[in-house]
C-alpha cells in the first residue's frame, strides 16, 4: 500500500500544473460603443411566433410561424400575405416548432427554399410530447404566375424531406438555424436535445450539439473538417440560434445559449470545438481550466459570454459596411431575446479573435429573433409578432 501512497500528491500536482499552463481566460469587452443614430420603421406584423426569415432575391420575404407551421410571404411593398404559401404538420411542445429557412443560392434557377422543423407524426400540428416523429430539414419549390390585374401569385410545391435529424429526447433545445454559406454549403445548427447536461455535444458521431455542413442535396460534402461521413462542422454547443460568416474570412461567428446564464457568443473555424459542457462560458473556473487544456489546440474561448444573466441571444450578422456609422464595417451584431435588444462587438482588427468593445446597437424591441440584411444591404429586424427595417440616417 505504502507504493501508493503518493498517487493523490502526484495528482494534485498535476492538476496545479495544468491549471498553470492554460494561460489566463479571455476578459470581457472593456471598451463601451455608443449607439449609432439612425430610424426604425415598422413594416408589417401579425405573425403568430415568428421566428426566421430569407429575402428572395427581388425583396420579397419568406417567414416562418413556431406553432403554426406557416411559412409566410411577405410582398415587395412588405404587405403580409393573408394565407401561408407552405403549412407543415409540428410538433410544438415547449421549445419545438417550424424554425429556421434558407433560400438557395440559385434560387432564381431552381425555386428552392429550405425548412427545418420538428415534424408531428399525427399529420396535424400537436404539442404531446411523443407525437414527434424527427427533425427534418426539407426544401420546395417557388413559382410566380400571373394573377389578375397585373398580379403575381406565388405558389410552392415539392416538399421533400432532404435530411432527418433525431427529435429525441426534447423537446428543448432543438437549435434550428440554417443558411447558406459562402462556399454554397448548407449549415444547419441542431442543440443537444436535453435539458440536462449530457456529453452529446462532444460526440462527433452524433448531430446532437453541433454545426452541420450537408450538400444542398442533403448529403454530406466530402470534404467536411471531421471526416467524409461526419456532417459536424463544429463541436461542443448546446442550443446554438444563430450563426453568421464573418465577410472578413476568420470563420463562422455563433450565438450559444448557456444553462443558467453563461450565454455566449463565439467565433470558430472548421472542426473547432466550443467547449459544452466541459465549459460553460469563459474557461475561468478552476475545474474548467484542465478542460480546456484536455480538448488542446482545437477549443475555441468564447468572445464574450453573460455570466450569471441570461439575456438569450438569438440571431448573428456582421456590418458589411459603414452605412450606420464611421468605422462600423466588420462589427458583429448580436440579437438578445429576453433584453429587447441588439448588442455590438468591435473587435480586434487583426485576428477578430477578441471582442475589445461592447455597446448597445438597437433596444426597446422585446423578443427579436432574427437579423437579415436585405437586397438593399440595409438591416431587417424580425420579432415574434413584427417586422422592423433599420434606416440609416444621411449626414
Amino acid at each position: 500500500m505504502r507504493a501508493f501512497s503518493c498517487v493523490p500528491g502526484i495528482l494534485c500536482l498535476w492538476l496545479l500544473l495544468v491549471i498553470a499552463g492554460c494561460g489566463a481566460p479571455p476578459t470581457p469587452p472593456s471598451q463601451s460603443i455608443p449607439t449609432p443614430t439612425f430610424e426604425v420603421e415598422k413594416l408589417t406584423e401579425g405573425f403568430t411566433f415568428a421566428v426566421k426569415m430569407a429575402f428572395l432575391p427581388d425583396g420579397r420575404l419568406l417567414v416562418t410561424e413556431k406553432e403554426t407551421g406557416y411559412v409566410r410571404l411577405v410582398n415587395a411593398g412588405f404587405s403580409l400575405q393573408p394565407e401561408p404559401i407552405v403549412d407543415v404538420a409540428v410538433n410544438h411542445l415547449k421549445e419545438r416548432g417550424l424554425m429556421g429557412i434558407a433560400v438557395h443560392p440559385a434560387v432564381a434557377q431552381n425555386g428552392y427554399v429550405y425548412i427545418y422543423y420538428m415534424a408531428s407524426s399525427t399529420g396535424h400540428d400537436s404539442k404531446l410530447r411523443d407525437e414527434i416523429d424527427d427533425i427534418r430539414i426539407a426544401r420546395f419549390q417557388l413559382s410566380d404566375t400571373a394573377g389578375p390585374n397585373g398580379t403575381t401569385v406565388t405558389a410552392a410545391s415539392n416538399l421533400e424531406t432532404i435530411i432527418s435529424l433525431t427529435a429525441r429526447p426534447g423537446p428543448y433545445h432543438n437549435g434550428g438555424c440554417i443558411q447558406f454559406g459562402p462556399d454554397g454549403k448548407l449549415y444547419v445548427s441542431q442543440g443537444e436535445l436535453n435539458r440536462n447536461v449530457n456529453l452529446i455535444s462532444q460526440i462527433k458521431q452524433s448531430t446532437r450539439g453541433k454545426l452541420l455542413r450537408y450538400n444542398d442535396d442533403g448529403s454530406i460534402p466530402a470534404d467536411n473538417p471531421l471526416g467524409a461521413e461526419q456532417p459536424a462542422y463544429l463541436l461542443g454547443l448546446r442550443n446554438a440560434f444563430g450563426f453568421a460568416f464573418d465577410p472578413l474570412g476568420k470563420g463562422v461567428f455563433v450565438s450559444d445559449n448557456g444553462p443558467d446564464g453563461n450565454d455566449k457568443l463565439s467565433l470558430a473555424l472548421p472542426g473547432e470545438n466550443l467547449g459544452w459542457p466541459l465549459i460553460w462560458g469563459y474557461a475561468d473556473a478552476w475545474y474548467e481550466r484542465p478542460m480546456a487544456w484536455f480538448l488542446g489546440q482545437r477549443y475555441r474561448p468564447p468572445l464574450w459570454e453573460s455570466f450569471a444573466q441570461r439575456p438569450v441571444p438569438t440571431a448573428v450578422q456582421v456590418l458589411p459596411d459603414d452605412r450606420y456609422g464611421p468605422a462600423m464595417a466588420g462589427r458583429v451584431l448580436m440579437s438578445l431575446f429576453s433584453e429587447g435588444r441588439i448588442v455590438q462587438f468591435e473587435l480586434d482588427p487583426d485576428t477578430r479573435s477578441t471582442a475589445v468593445g461592447m455597446g448597445v446597437f438597437l433596444e426597446g424591441y422585446p423578443t427579436i429573433v432574427d437579423l437579415q440584411f436585405g437586397p438593399d444591404g440595409e438591416l431587417y429586424v424580425l420579432t415574434i409578432q413584427a417586422l422592423y427595417h433599420i434606416k440609416p440616417v444621411e449626414t
